[in-house]
């Protein structure tokens, strides 16, 4: 089912550059010595054997728990209660894990398994009625108009998604917000993306194969300020110039170093220091010379104060991902009541069940906050994130480089000659729905 295929698809980590087709993990298998004793020795040493499993193994584990737990909750019921049945699958698993022994222990990918039943409870629900998925799903949130979202396309990646420790970004990106239609952003990303690797055979022959987590370029640039000229020139090359606009993800996380409360300044080093300070006033360097509009996780998620100053500054769009420690409505609600970002980023990873991303959804558009959708390429050949971001009304959509994101645009680009919905463009920082 849809669960099965959620959590197969999505056991690689996001952040991997150069590991598609590996399977993270391991062996998943420790070393037992020879010559132990019976009984409770030998239950001793397969205990330790199992310890650790493997991927598949664990996602084995994830769909036994959906077919003996999770599927038993849905099945019969009406799959229109979408928030009913959600929160049923999601105090399923929390009440398994507080169970402890005595109940069966939501495995490691149980959020996946969640995730995935409540996308196929949606799709259900959206085959009763005219709109389909994206009608459905703007249904549910209260949302009467779906816009097309711009793409923040992925042109070059670095730090910890690609294999240049000098460019302390994760990704640089490009948002074709002059463009009228999705149909013509593709175009106009396609493009630069291609004059990119003409520039990148030309400067950097040696990296024209490497290829980041998200499909963006890798070349071995000294920094940030020329990659984004090597991405200017790009645009340029292009004819794209004044209808594109430039984007980084600066995951902050990454370089954040709790011990010292600092920064590292890439992230091969052991320690950070790098002050907030520095740090911000080097955002507005790029801003300021190089012409980026929006950066993305800027500091860790718990320096809501750094957070906020770099958002009140208005200098660029701070968008901030609601996930890994900082997950769910929760942290949402505590961004915005902070003013720590001008856009919340939604990552389909992030999420436990699509009632999850309404929630966030709703929050954000009752405080005037952009949303971004975002979903690494390749970890799942599905389309579902494309309609949640077009119901949604979403800003952005940040789906990696041009190529990688290519059944999701194709998806946004059928929605948009199908349904005749309007494209976000010059408004993406933020959609109002009507």
């Amino acid at each position: 089912g849809g669960g099965e295929e959620v959590a197969e698809a999505d056991t690689a980590e996001e952040g991997e550059p150069g590991a598609e087709g590996e399977t993270p993990g391991g062996e998943g298998e420790e070393e037992v010595e020879e010559g132990g004793g019976e009984g409770e020795a030998e239950e001793e040493e397969a205990t330790e054997v199992k310890a650790e499993l493997t991927v598949e193994e664990e996602v084995d584990l994830a769909v036994d728990f959906l077919g003996a737990v999770l599927g038993p909750i849905v099945v019969g019921r009406d799959p229109r209660q979408q928030a009913a049945l959600d929160k049923a699958l999601t105090d399923a698993v929390q009440a398994h894990t507080d169970a402890g022994e005595s109940q069966p222990k939501p495995p490691k990918f149980s959020a996946m398994v969640t995730l995935g039943l409540s996308v196929a409870l949606c799709r259900a629900a959206a085959a009763s009625g005219p709109g389909g998925v994206v009608g459905h799903v703007a249904q549910l949130a209260g949302n009467t108009r779906p816009v097309i979202p711009v793409p923040a396309f992925v042109l070059i990646n670095g730090g910890s998604a690609g294999d240049n420790a000098q460019l302390n970004l994760r990704s640089v990106q490009i948002m074709p917000t002059g463009a009228g239609t999705f149909a013509d952003a593709w175009k106009m990303g396609s493009s630069t993306f291609e004059a990119l690797r003409g520039l990148v055979r030309e400067q950097y022959a040696g990296d024209l194969l490497k290829v980041g987590a998200t499909g963006g370029l890798v070349p071995s640039a000294s920094g940030p300020e020329a990659v984004l000229s090597l991405v200017a020139e790009a645009v340029e090359a292009a004819e794209c110039t004044g209808k594109l606009k430039l984007a980084v993800d600066a995951a902050g996380a990454d370089l954040y170093d709790p011990e010292n409360d600092s920064y590292r300044q890439n992230v091969t080093d052991e320690a950070g220091s790098r002050p907030t300070e520095d740090l911000t006033a080097h955002y507005e360097t790029l801003c300021s010379d190089h012409g980026v509009v929006s950066i993305r996780d800027p500091f860790a998620a718990q320096s809501l104060e750094s957070l906020a100053g770099l958002t009140a500054q208005g200098t660029s769009q701070v968008v901030v991902r609601t996930g890994g420690e900082s997950s769910g409505a929760a942290a949402a609600a505590q961004l915005l009541e902070g003013k720590a970002c001008s856009a919340l980023s939604l990552q389909m990873r992030d999420l436990g069940t699509v009632s999850d991303a309404l929630d966030v959804a709703r929050q954000a558009q009752g405080t005037r906050c952009g949303l971004v959708i975002s979903h690494p390429p390749g970890s799942v050949s599905d389309t579902f994130a494309a309609d949640l971001a077009v119901g949604l009304s979403a800003g952005l959509a940040d789906f990696g480089a041009p190529r990688a994101a290519g059944l999701l645009c194709d998806r946004l680009r059928t929605l948009e000659a199908e349904a005749v919905l309007p494209f976000a463009g010059a408004g993406y920082r933020f959609v109002e729905w009507a």
